[in-house]
C-alpha cells in the first residue's frame, strides 16, 4: 500500500474549520447573542433529551446553542451552517429548532418551501436518473460524529471499523462519570491494523475534539476524564454519599415501589442520585460484599419487567390505558345504546328504592355518569 501523506486528507477539513470559525467570530463581533432566546433553546434541549432519556449535551452543546442564539438561523439551510450541525442532527432536529426560532422572531412557523424544503435538487436527481444509467457509489471517506463531519481518507476508511470504535469510545466517556479511566490504545485498534501509525493518529484527533479526551503523547493511552452528570434542573447530581448499603437499598425499593419504574436520567435530583447509585455498583465503582452484591442482583431481578426509561414508561402507560378502556367497554356493554322505555322505568323504580350507583351500572351495563345523567334526566 502507498504511504499515505497525512496533510493530503486534514487540508480540506482544517480549511473548511478555519472558515466557519472566521465566519463565526464574525458575526459574533457584529450581532450579540440574544440570551432570552439562548434560555429557550436550552429549555427545548433539555425538552427532548427528556423524551429521548439522553442527556442534554448528546442533543446539542452549549456552544451549538449560543450559537444558534446570535445566528439566529430562520431557515433549514441556514441551521444546518452551524457549526456543530451535521446531516443527521439536520435532518432529526432541524424543523423543531428553525420552528421555535422563527416563533421567538414572530414569524410564520409553517413549513413552507421557503424555510424547509429538505429536497431541494429533489427533480434534478429525478430528471437524472431518468436520462442517465445510476453512477456506480464511491467508497465515502467522511464520517459524522456528534454532529460534526471529519475526513478519514478512503484508504484509512478501509483499514478499521470507524463507526465500531468511534462508537466504543462513546460507551466508555458515557460511563466514566465518577473516577478517571486510562484505557490502551489496543483496546480500541489492534497492533495489526493497516497503515497503524496513521490510522491511531487519525483517531486521536477525532476522539479528542469530538468527546474531550486525551491521548498520550506516545498515542498507547486514552484518557477519558470524569464527566460531571445533571439533574433537569441543571444541578449537578451526587451519589448517595454517607448512606449505607443497606438505607440507600431501603431507599431504591422504596422508590421502585411509589414510582414503578427504575430511576430515570435527566429527572430530579434525588432520583437521579438513586440512578447514579444503581449506575456505581453495576459498573463496579461502589465496593460492595458478596453477600450485598447478591442482594441488590436478587432485586434487580425482581425489576427485570419494570421500565428503565422514560421512553418505556411512557408507552407501558399508554398500554395500560388502552387496557382499561378496552376492559371498561367489555363491562359495560351497552355504553353507547339507546335508553329504552322499560329501562326508564326500571331505573326510576330501582333508584327510588335505594338502589347504589355502583349496582345500578351493573345491572344496566351501563357506566356511573351515564346512570347518573339519566336519573337527571328522568326527574325534571
Amino acid at each position: 500500500m502507498a504511504i499515505i501523506n497525512r496533510e493530503d486528507f486534514t487540508v480540506k477539513g482544517r480549511k473548511q474549520k478555519e472558515r466557519q470559525q472566521l465566519h463565526f467570530e464574525e458575526q459574533q463581533t457584529e450581532i450579540a447573542e440574544d440570551k432570552t432566546l439562548f434560555e429557550n433553546l436550552r429549555q427545548l434541549r433539555l425538552k427532548i433529551a427528556s423524551e429521548r432519556s439522553v442527556p442534554p449535551y448528546v442533543i446539542f452543546s452549549d456552544k451549538t446553542l449560543h450559537q444558534l442564539a446570535i445566528v439566529q438561523p430562520i431557515t433549514y439551510i441556514a441551521f444546518g451552517s452551524i457549526s456543530g450541525i451535521g446531516t443527521h442532527k439536520l435532518e432529526s432536529l432541524g424543523t423543531i429548532f428553525v420552528k421555535a426560532i422563527r416563533e421567538y422572531k414572530g414569524l410564520s412557523t409553517n413549513e413552507t418551501e421557503e424555510w424547509n424544503d429538505k429536497n431541494i435538487n429533489k427533480d434534478i436527481e429525478i430528471k437524472d436518473s431518468v436520462t442517465t444509467p445510476k453512477a456506480k457509489k464511491s467508497v465515502r471517506d467522511f464520517v459524522t460524529f456528534n454532529g460534526t463531519e471529519y475526513h478519514i481518507g478512503s484508504e484509512l476508511m478501509g483499514c478499521i471499523k470507524w463507526r465500531t470504535i468511534i462508537g466504543n469510545v462513546s460507551k466508555d466517556v458515557y460511563y466514566t462519570l465518577w473516577q478517571e479511566n486510562r484505557y490502551p490504545m489496543t483496546r480500541y485498534i489492534s497492533e495489526d491494523v493497516q497503515c497503524r501509525d496513521m490510522v491511531v493518529k487519525r483517531f486521536a484527533e477525532i476522539i479528542s475534539a469530538v468527546y474531550n479526551v486525551e491521548v498520550s503523547l506516545d498515542y498507547q493511552t486514552v484518557i477519558i476524564p470524569v464527566r460531571t452528570e445533571y439533574d433537569e434542573n441543571g444541578k449537578p447530581v451526587h451519589s448517595l454519599e454517607g448512606v449505607s448499603f443497606e438505607e440507600a437499598l431501603d431507599k431504591f425499593k422504596q422508590f421502585v415501589e411509589q414510582n414503578g419504574h427504575l430511576p430515570f436520567a435527566t429527572s430530579g435530583e434525588y432520583e437521579c442520585s438513586l440512578r447514579r447509585w444503581q449506575q456505581e455498583i453495576n459498573h463496579d465503582i461502589r465496593p460492595l460484599t458478596h453477600t450485598q452484591y447478591k442482594e441488590f442482583e436478587e432485586l434487580m431481578a425482581s425489576y427485570a419487567d419494570l421500565p428503565r426509561t422514560r421512553v418505556l414508561w411512557e408507552k407501558k402507560k399508554e398500554q395500560e390505558n388502552m387496557l382499561n378502556t378496552e376492559q371498561q367497554d367489555l363491562i359495560y356493554s351497552k355504553a353507547y345504546a339507546q335508553w329504552t322505555k322499560e329501562e326508564d322505568k326500571k331505573l326510576i323504580e330501582l333508584y327510588s328504592k335505594g338502589e347504589t350507583i355502583e349496582e345500578l351500572c351493573k345491572i344496566f351495563e351501563r357506566n356511573e355518569g351515564a346512570i347518573k345523567s339519566r336519573i337527571k334526566k328522568l326527574s325534571q
